[in-house]
């Protein structure tokens, strides 16, 4: 559940580190960053196919949603960081609800089975 903050404390800091820092490299930084991400999106995307348990899916669509923020801020313009930026503030918010609700109803299924025995 709480995978979301570290995550998205990452993306700021790349952010922060690739703006200030990289401009000198920005097409190598860019490149890679590109590449990291469409690998992300596809093994997020390929694994989350053979996932039966729910847990494990958002795990997988998390790994896929970071290639997409990846390949956002590959391209370096303003608006992209700027929409990098919101899309983090939405996907962490998203992910906690998710599985806060998810957590919600595991405890209500194992708190009812002790009832019903």
């Amino acid at each position: 559940m709480f995978s979301a903050v570290p995550k998205a404390t990452l993306f700021l800091f790349i952010i922060k580190f690739s703006y200030g820092v990289v401009i000198a490299y920005s097409n190598a930084v860019s490149l890679v960053l590109l590449l990291f991400g469409l690998f992300s999106v596809l093994t997020g995307s390929i694994l989350a196919i053979f996932q039966k348990r729910l847990k494990r899916l958002f795990a997988y669509s998390s790994i896929n949603h970071t290639g997409f923020i990846l390949i956002a801020l590959s391209c370096y313009f303003v608006d992209t960081i700027k929409n990098g930026i919101t899309y983090v503030i939405i996907y962490t918010t998203s992910v906690l609800a998710v599985f806060s609700v998810l957590m919600i109803s595991e405890q209500k299924q194992a708190s009812s089975k002790y009832v019903l025995n």
